[in-house]
This record gives C-alpha cells, sequence and structure tokens, in this order.
C-alpha cells in the first residue's frame, strides 16, 4: 500500500520515521506542487497533507479539484483545524492535530489501511460475482435475469448478515421507492424494477464501517458523523464497474442519495436536477424511514413535508404522500424494525 506525505522538512523527516516500521512504500513530497496529482493517486493510496499557512490555499485548492474518493488525513494546528472542519466534515476526511505524535499517526495509518483493505476484497468478491455471471451467462447455464438478482440477494444478505435488524428497513424503502417510480415512469417496468432492486443496495457501503459505530449510535447521530458518511463513497466503489444496468443503477444511487436538493448535501453537493432521479426517490424513502424511528406514521407523513424543496425534491414528496395509503399498507406489513 502506498502512502504519501506532503508537508514540512522537519514533518517528513518525523513521518518518515515514525512510518519506517510499517510495511507501505512511502513518499515524501515538501510542496503540494511537487505532487504528481491525479495521475499519480491510486484509488488505494493514503494521502497525509501537513497543513501551514505557507501552503494552505495549495492543499484546499488540490482537494476541491482532486479529493475526491481519497482517504486523506489533514494535519494542522488547531486554531488551523477551526477553518477546515467544514471541508472534512463534508468530504469525510481525517484529521490529525500538529504536532503529532508516533502513537497517533500509527493508529489513524493503520485504521485507513485496514478500510481500504476491506474495499479491497469486497471488490474483488464483487469481481468475482461478475465474473460468474459472465461465465454462467456465456455457457448460458442459467438466464442473465435470474443471475443478477442471485448477485442483488447475495449483496444485500451480506449487509444483513453484519446487521442482522436492518433487512425490514431495506424491504421499506425498496417498495416505497418502487411505489413512486410507478407514478413518475409509467409503462416503463423494467425501469421501476431496477429501481427496487438497485434500491436495496444504497446503504451497502455500511459493510466497511465498524459494527460498534453501526451498533451503539442511535441512527439520528449516526448520519451526521463524518466517519459515517464515506460509506456512500464505500458502495459506490463496491457496485461501480458492472455490466449490469441495475448494479450500475445501484452505484449511482449508493453514491448519490444523501445529496440534498438544495446542495447541502454529500458528499459532491448535488443540486436539483444534478441529482440522478432515482436517487432523490431513494432519499425521500430513506428519510421517511428515519423520520419513523421519531415519529408516529401520519407525523412522519408531516415531517417529511417540511423537508420538501430543501432537503428532498418537492415533487417526489408530493408523489410519497399522494400514496399514502399504499405507504401505510407497507408500513404495517413490513413493521418489524
Amino acid at each position: 500500500m502506498r502512502v504519501h506525505y506532503i508537508g514540512s522538512e522537519t514533518g517528513c523527516v518525523r513521518f518518515n520515521k515514525i512510518v519506517s516500521k510499517v510495511d507501505v512504500d512511502l513518499t515524501l513530497y515538501r510542496e503540494v506542487s511537487d505532487f504528481g496529482g491525479e495521475s499519480s493517486i491510486d484509488s488505494q493510496d493514503i494521502l497525509f497533507f501537513e497543513i501551514n499557512s505557507n501552503n494552505y490555499d495549495d492543499v484546499i485548492n488540490f482537494l476541491a479539484i482532486r479529493g475526491k474518493s481519497k482517504s486523506i488525513i489533514l494535519i494542522a494546528d488547531e486554531k488551523a483545524l477551526e477553518g477546515l472542519y467544514e471541508i472534512c466534515s463534508k468530504h469525510g476526511y481525517d484529521f490529525i492535530k500538529n504536532p503529532f505524535n508516533d502513537h497517533e499517526v500509527l493508529n489513524r495509518l493503520n485504521i485507513h489501511m485496514g478500510y481500504l483493505n476491506k474495499i479491497k476484497i469486497l471488490k474483488r468478491e464483487n469481481t468475482d460475482l461478475r465474473d460468474m455471471y459472465e461465465n454462467l451467462k456465456n455457457s448460458m447455464i442459467i438466464e442473465n435475469k435470474e443471475l443478477e438478482l442471485e448477485i442483488v440477494s447475495r449483496l444485500v444478505r451480506a449487509g444483513d448478515e453484519r446487521r442482522p435488524g436492518i433487512a425490514y428497513r431495506r424491504i421499506r424503502i425498496s417498495f416505497y421507492s418502487m411505489l413512486v417510480a410507478e407514478s413518475l415512469f409509467k409503462n416503463e417496468k423494467e425501469l421501476v424494477d431496477r429501481i427496487f432492486f438497485a434500491s436495496t443496495m444504497h446503504d451497502i457501503g455500511e459493510i466497511g464501517l465498524p459494527l460498534k459505530l453501526l451498533n451503539t449510535v442511535s441512527r439520528k447521530e449516526l448520519v451526521s458523523l463524518a466517519e459515517y458518511r464515506i460509506h456512500v463513497e464505500t458502495g459506490q466503489r463496491i457496485l461501480e464497474g458492472s455490466t449490469s444496468e441495475t448494479m450500475r443503477l445501484a452505484a449511482t444511487i449508493a453514491q448519490c442519495h444523501h445529496e440534498n436538493f438544495d446542495g447541502s448535501g454529500y458528499p459532491e453537493g448535488l443540486a436539483g436536477s444534478e441529482i440522478p432521479l432515482e436517487s432523490r426517490i431513494v432519499s425521500v424513502a430513506d428519510r421517511f424511514e428515519d423520520l419513523t424511528e421519531l415519529y408516529d406514521f401520519d407525523n412522519s407523513l408531516l415531517e417529511l413535508t417540511k423537508l420538501s424543496g430543501n432537503v428532498l425534491d418537492p415533487e417526489i414528496v408530493s408523489i410519497f404522500v399522494d400514496k399514502k395509503n399504499h405507504i401505510k399498507k407497507i408500513y404495517d406489513l413490513y413493521n418489524k424494525k
């Protein structure tokens, strides 16, 4: 695994001494401009930026242009970090206060290495599933559609096994999403079916998060944590690159279902029609499900309407509320938490 450190001469010397205890390929840079940029970064690389008054603007510009979907740790003094909390929270960047110590650097490095190794394993497993799909399809052992649904089922089951109580939540969200899709995509049954199955994987990225975080923090607190926010990009990376339209749609939904209609969401801050329509549908269903953990059914619908036009697409909220009777049937039928 490659690690890049961009910082002062003193910082480079100290960091090199600390990281020499770990089996990584370390490269040191004095200036952000010395760093090769996007072409030299792999998705499995870890980047440490030591921020000071001389390179602050260069680092911020780099993160804005090239910092997407990277394991990035910012190192800065307490004063500088005050101005970085928002960007760290929005993009899921980690940070360490300067001056740093051996234990803290090694601890963060091990956490990020563990996270990236999980992603690598999951992507390899997903590649194996895709290879299996191609082999079986080419040899006509089973039909295309059957295998696609089998792969979806297996991926979803992997998430359910880690968190046994999550299955009914996932089922409700998928049926809610299908109801809305039927209104928006009349006479497009195949697309409606794809949205139904793809929406079951909207939170598949949670499989890369620590169980302690998922099981000890309330849903309301969980969704506000920077550490949780990385699950959207994790999900996208697990699902991307498939030949299956359902999987490609699932990757889009996984990445964009926490974008807000007014642009205040994450990971990209997309707004309005910039957010894929299928993601906007699942976002409404997902948010309603969150609200039902705080309110009864009717009050959850009321609270949902308050998010219309800011957090959520107003057209989709309107359709969702109009489908109240159907939504209630799903809510009652799959009402186990």
